[in-house]
């Protein structure tokens, strides 16, 4: 009977230690699970890779991206015009190859889109004549847009009609040449560039 006390209190330490020990491994799972949720449904990391939108941004960038729009609207997400965007563009890749593209969006479900002598036209319900989506969105510092050929393409639902900011030919791959881009490739939209931190800055 005299070890009773002893046995109790060793008992209480090991329940102690075994506590401790499950509150600990429920912070790390919390902490994993945080991260995950944060990465994939509100905020994510990129690194710009190539030269395709400059200059608006510069190969080595460090961007943010938002996937908050995104994870609300689900399936029927469509960017506003003028954001940039990541897309999944594992529809055109080579081999089963699959990377990410960002791309600025231009056309708009139920937009024509003409591409004519360097200038890029949006003809909708609200613009009925056409006008200059470069001189409207502000980008008055690109390349004239370069095509092969002029281009006119109705921008179906459900879908959008992306561009890179370099312009010259050979600059970007995008909708001028794999199309209109269904909505449900879009990883999400630029949010900000962290670094190089002189440029830094809210998109």
């Amino acid at each position: 009977m005299e070890n009773e006390p002893v046995k109790q209190q060793t008992a209480s330490k090991i329940t102690n230690k075994v506590k401790s020990i499950g509150s600990l491994l429920l912070l790390v799972i919390i902490g994993i699970a945080a991260a995950y949720l944060i990465n994939h449904l509100i905020f994510q990391p990129y690194v710009i890779d190539g030269t395709s939108m400059t200059p608006t941004l510069q190969n080595g960038d460090r961007v943010i991206l938002s996937k908050v729009e995104h994870s609300l609207a689900g399936n029927s997400y469509i960017p506003q015009r003028g954001q940039i965007v990541i897309l999944d563009s594992s529809i055109i890749g080579t081999n089963g190859q699959k990377e990410q593209i960002i791309k600025r969006v231009i056309g708009l479900p139920g937009d024509r889109v003409q591409i004519s002598n360097g200038v890029v036209t949006v003809t909708n319900s609200e613009h009925p004549n056409g006008y200059d989506v470069d001189q409207d969105l502000g980008l008055t510092n690109l390349d004239k847009t370069y095509t092969d050929s002029p281009i006119d393409v109705m921008v179906p639902q459900g879908s959008i009609y992306v561009l890179g900011d370099n312009r010259k030919k050979g600059g970007s791959y995008d909708s001028r040449y794999f199309g209109a881009v269904q909505c449900n490739k879009i990883e999400g939209r630029l949010f900000a560039r962290v670094i190089p931190v002189v440029d830094a800055q809210i998109f």
